[in-house]
């Protein structure tokens, strides 16, 4: 099948357009000096810089450099234009790929770009480059690739309209794209994307020389989508192995940073002549490269791939892929992940700066910042109050919000203005800061951070699992550390709170990990809009904390010792009543004490149905846990936030030690409450399940609950001996002679319609009672 060569037939409409005088488009460009740092552009592997040894236009330009008689290799600065006029232009650069030993050597691997048109870029000059657009979009950028030079740079982009398109050349680029649609319509595609080019060619058909711009270039933009949609289709349909090593996905991480509309996925691949490599995404099970996907990556010890594009609160499900230049795709694990809801945060500027650049740098800073905290931590109601601060050394905040930035431009940006509002919603400011580190902040000492998901974060975005990197802080900040620099990978990359100016390297992977941090920090209990600093009427924020499966089975057994760690259960007792007690010392579990989890995304809480009588686990005014019949889904107030405790604790599984830890049952009613598990009676032969207050301590282990899958417990079961008996309904007449059969029960004494799998009691009417198993 052809590929569709868009752009390249675009560049001959540059000999067919009515000339005009140059119009400037630069406007359409976002940021394009690098005043705001990186807003508005997708940057790997480039960092700001302010220094005046290159050509910039401003005071900042992007660059990336080593040391003389090495090659600089990757790296990449992109935006996407959007709502474009019809026209021919002229994209204009000040770039560089130059070798500091050979200045005038032409350093190969470097360009500028606009889609498939380029301009190499070798010593520092202006470059040029010229399109077409007819669709309204274009993506702009500088890349370097392998490239030779020691020293890249960039800045200034300009954007010049040169001239228009004649309406005959946009009618024929209408029917050339309407032909190339006809063919590949013929061609054995998935119905959905046939359906899709089909609705394409339609709607093109209906372009015409009285058609508004707007019109045509939406026409444009779904044929131009459904065609490569259907061509790239049409290639895998027809895909060989090629030649070389097979390609494979070796390994996917399954912790995924998530956001409102982006998550951030790791994973490894193998295999010759790989062509392409990312993730691909869908709201089904099993996704493939022909749902969403996205190429898109950040390199920091590894693929760290970019998802964008995601809706709010909505559980997705992913997997890494690697596919080579005949088309052969290979799949890695698919992960379940769900999107937070959109933050609430909102934020203001007093205008108090002396001059108008100062106040749009802090009005752009808190924008941005705002936006980042909106997409990556959902904090609901937080306002951040931005003041000139004359006097103001650098920038400082206090709890709820309130900030002074001061006369420096190099603090009227977004590394700071993020970093400040930290202490906004917490770091170093709320009284919990110090309960979640093994020292005391507050005598100068740093600790390490002991909430489990912040620490999880950081691992993640380090690429390194070990005890050596872990999140510390003193009375004020918080940052990642190594124990052991010595070890590969053990080093931390970015001071990934921006802990000062010269911390801040202007690139998008540390503001966005330093914002999954702090999310991180307030699932670990710290409050980011609690009513004061010194208040803990708010546990954090509820998330997405424990990854289930919809069609699995779900044990809860509680931390404590002495209130069944290792043997005891939570299971449903009676027609409402909860308990616990050793089940796992019998033989086989009844469904009594499993549970289906569920998860609301817009909320972040949980929900625990029984197995065995579709009620749902809740908490009531009277101070006890009980189970309901709801007749809808549960309310939020009947539903938990699963904070993880911060301990872990080693239980055996088959004979093996496993380490594992807990989670804190909470919600809030009037105060916060937590489930907790009272000592066992050995009268009655099980435990009561009560609502304590909530206990923030790691010896609270009462109140911390282990979840155990079907898969992990069964291990813990013993093999039970089959009788061989299949089925017994109330009114049939019993095996070998016996008497009828008056009732059966669950072995926790429920009683039943039928017999279910595993061990039932069954009372026949001479009295006598048996234990019998079903397999």
């Amino acid at each position: 099948m052809k590929k569709l060569l868009l752009t390249n037939f675009l560049m001959l409409l540059t000999f067919c357009v009515h000339a005009q005088s140059n119009t400037d488009r630069t406007s359409y460009i976002i940021n394009p000096s690098f005043e705001n740092g990186t807003n508005g552009w997708v940057c790997e592997n480039l960092a700001a810089q302010t220094n005046s040894d290159f050509r910039k236009a401003g005071s900042t330009y992007m660059e990336r450099w080593v040391s003389k008689g090495n090659s600089v290799g990757d790296g990449s600065i992109y935006q996407t234009l959007t709502k474009l006029p019809i026209g021919i232009y002229k994209l204009t650069v000040a770039a560089q790929n130059l070798n500091q030993n050979s200045t005038s050597q032409k350093c190969n691997g470097a360009y500028i770009y606009a889609d498939d048109q380029k301009t190499d870029v070798y010593t520092p000059a202006d470059y040029s480059v010229t399109f077409t657009n007819i669709i309204g979009e274009v993506e702009i950028g500088y890349v370097a690739k392998n490239a030779t030079g020691n020293w890249i740079a960039v800045d200034n982009f300009r954007l010049t309209q040169i001239g228009d398109v004649e309406s005959g050349i946009v009618q024929d680029e209408v029917k050339r794209m309407l032909e190339e649609a006809e063919k590949i319509s013929t061609d054995i595609i998935p119905t959905n994307l046939a359906s899709a080019l089909q609705s394409a060619i339609t709607a093109g058909k209906l372009i015409n020389t009285t058609s508004a711009d707007t019109e045509i270039q939406q026409a444009l933009k779904d044929l131009k989508k459904a065609i490569e949609k259907g061509q790239f289709a049409a290639n895998l349909a027809n895909a060989t192995p090629g030649s070389g090593t097979a390609p494979a996905v070796t390994a996917t991480n399954h912790y995924v940073a998530t956001g409102a509309t982006q998550a951030l996925v790791r994973a490894t691949m193998k295999g010759s002549n790989i062509m392409e490599r990312g993730v691909c995404w869908s709201t089904e099970h099993n996704p493939t490269v022909l749902d969403e996907r996205t190429t898109k990556y950040f390199n920091l010890k590894g693929y760290i791939f970019h998802i964008k594009g995601l809706q709010p609160a909505t559980v997705y499900y992913v997997r890494p892929y690697v596919m080579n230049n005949t088309y052969t795709v290979a799949y890695g694990d698919e992960v379940k992940i769900v999107t937070h809801p959109n933050g609430t945060c909102t934020g203001s500027w007093n205008e108090g700066a002396p001059d108008a650049a100062a106040n749009q740098r802090c009005r752009d800073a808190i924008q941005q910042t705002i936006a980042y905290f909106n997409e990556w931590t959902g904090i609901q109601g937080f306002h951040l109050s931005g003041n000139y601060g004359a006097e103001t050394p650098t920038a400082d905040c206090k709890y709820r919000g309130w900030m002074r930035i001061g006369p420096n431009p190099g603090n009227q940006a977004i590394g700071t203005v993020l970093h400040e509002t930290g202490h906004g919603v917490g770091v170093g400011q709320h009284v919990r800061w110090n309960d979640c580190t093994d020292t005391r902040a507050d005598q100068g000492k740093y600790g390490k951070w002991l909430g489990r998901e912040a620490n999880d974060v950081l691992h993640f975005l380090e690429n390194y699992y070990g005890d050596e990197v872990f999140f510390t802080g003193d009375a004020v900040h918080g940052w990642g550390t190594s124990s052991n620099t010595s070890i590969t990978n053990a080093t931390i990359s970015y001071d990934w709170l921006v802990n000062g100016a010269d911390k801040d390297k202007h690139q998008e992977l540390q503001y966005i990990g330093g914002m999954c941090i702090l999310h991180g920090l307030f699932i670990d209990g710290l409050p980011p809009t609690a009513s004061d600093w010194y208040i803990t009427d708010q546990n954090g924020i509820a998330g997405y904390t424990y990854n289930f499966d919809d069609n699995k089975k779900y044990y809860l057994m509680n931390k404590d010792v002495e209130h069944g760690l290792g043997t005891g259960l939570l299971y449903q007792r009676a027609k409402t009543d909860i308990a616990w007690k050793p089940l796992l010392t019998g033989a086989v579990l009844s469904d009594s004490a499993a549970w289906y989890m569920e998860f609301d995304p817009q909320y972040c809480l949980y929900s625990f149905k029984n197995a065995s009588t579709g009620k749902y686990l809740t908490h009531s005014s009277s101070g006890n846990m009980e189970v309901k019949t709801l007749k809808t889904n549960p309310t939020n107030d009947e539903k938990f936030q699963l904070m993880p405790d911060r301990t872990d604790v080693t239980i055996k599984i088959d004979g093996k030690n496993n380490k594992t830890h807990g989670y804190w049952f909470t919600w809030n009613d009037s105060g916060f409450k937590s489930m907790s598990a009272a000592t066992l009676s050995n009268r009655k032969g099980y435990g009561n399940i009560s609502q304590e207050t909530f206990d923030f301590s790691d010896n609270a282990t009462v109140q911390q609950w282990i979840i155990l899958s079907e898969d992990e417990l069964a291990t813990y079961q013993q093999k039970a001996i089959e009788t061989g008996i299949t089925n017994i309904h109330v009114n049939d007449k019993t095996i070998g002679g016996e008497d009828t059969v008056v009732s059966i029960y669950t072995t926790d004494g429920f009683p039943l319609n039928s017999t279910q799998q595993g061990f039932n009691i069954i009372k026949y009417s001479s009295g006598a009672v048996k234990k019998i198993y079903v397999k």
